[in-house]
């Protein structure tokens, strides 16, 4: 399977470990095209919250390096999640990728943004003196620029998906709502243009009592024989017998459904 700006999940090499007493800890291996170390972690990082099996927000994130970094060459990484829920602020655990133990320490954000831009520091001194050793500067600037038009992009993806994800997140809470108050499948622009039409429609002296919204039509509770509105720009049918005594209802086409003035009949 293949991953962002290069970066591929290294299948069969991940592991989840379990335990009766301890929180399930979910690994999987990345790995990270050619660059700077700190390039190299940055991808895995970006790619492990693309790829979490639950909303950033819910897990805490952690990943290691399997093997030591050398110049021109991809890296692989471990990363491992934990629901924030089952754990505090820090937890260790014990898991095996590739058939080796690997200790893993998940941390709240504050705590693991200080070490990462601790070891940050420390793996940028030693690049740069072993850069300036080799007479690799000019290499390692270019691979730098393509890296960081990488990430770029990656960046760009990840935060599109975060905006689809908060989209999605409040149309179903809007149809969470409106099922809950009689609303069906209408949306919420739907239901308030067509409050606007009953506002603006409604004949005077009418006495309505309730609304319903069935696959685009409007039911409406109104007391008396007299149609609750005075317009013909929707169809609007009454039924043949009243639900109970003087209350009528009374069928609502969507707007512009017809031109023709309201009759009796069966609802939609």
């Amino acid at each position: 399977m293949s991953g962002a700006a290069g970066l591929r999940v290294i299948e069969g090499d991940g592991a989840e470990a379990t335990s009766a007493a301890a929180p399930t800890v979910f690994v999987r291996t990345l790995a990270a095209p050619p660059g700077a170390p700190w390039d190299q972690a940055r991808s895995v990082a970006l790619e492990a919250r693309i790829g979490a099996p639950l909303a950033a927000h819910e897990v805490y994130i952690e990943q290691r390096r399997l093997e030591r970094w050398r110049l021109g060459r991809p890296a692989r990484f471990a990363v491992c999640y934990v629901r924030r829920e089952a754990v505090g602020g820090e937890y260790r655990a014990q898991v095996e990728v590739e058939g080796r133990p690997l200790s893993i320490t998940f941390r709240a954000p504050v705590q693991r943004g200080r070490l990462a831009r601790r070891w940050g520091l420390i793996a940028g001194v030693a690049v740069a003196a072993g850069l300036l050793l080799t007479g690799a500067v000019s290499a390692a600037l270019d691979l730098r620029a393509d890296t960081e038009d990488q990430l770029s992009r990656l960046e760009q993806t990840a935060a599109v998906r975060l905006r689809q994800a908060k989209v999605q997140a409040r149309l179903n809470d809007e149809a969470r709502i409106l099922a809950a108050n009689g609303a069906g499948r209408q949306t919420v622009d739907g239901m308030l243009a067509d409050l606007g039409w009953i506002a603006a429609a409604k004949a005077p002296g009418a006495h309505i009592d309730a609304l319903h919204w069935e696959r685009g039509y409007i039911g409406v509770e109104a007391r008396g024989l007299i149609a609750p509105f005075g317009t013909t720009d929707r169809t609007v049918i009454k039924a043949d017998h009243p639900l109970r005594p003087g209350v009528w209802l009374w069928g609502v086409g969507p707007a512009g459904s017809a031109t023709s003035p309201s009759g009796s009949g069966s609802p939609p």
